[in-house]
């Protein structure tokens, strides 16, 4: 598949989370959400390298 219709097909998915399409700054829930995602990610490493020790 070429890149420009995975675009097509992922705007209305990135509605809430962009403030233009053809820039990369997020809106604010985007920042909320990239910060979610972050803060999973670094509970789940804690965990496992507690696990492991």
């Amino acid at each position: 598949m070429r890149p420009q219709l995975l675009w097509k097909i992922n705007r209305p998915l990135q509605k809430p989370f962009v403030k233009d399409y053809d820039a990369t700054e997020p809106t604010h829930a985007g920042y909320m959400m990239s910060r979610a995602v972050g803060a999973v990610v670094l509970v789940a490493s804690v965990t496992m390298l507690i696990n492991t020790l």
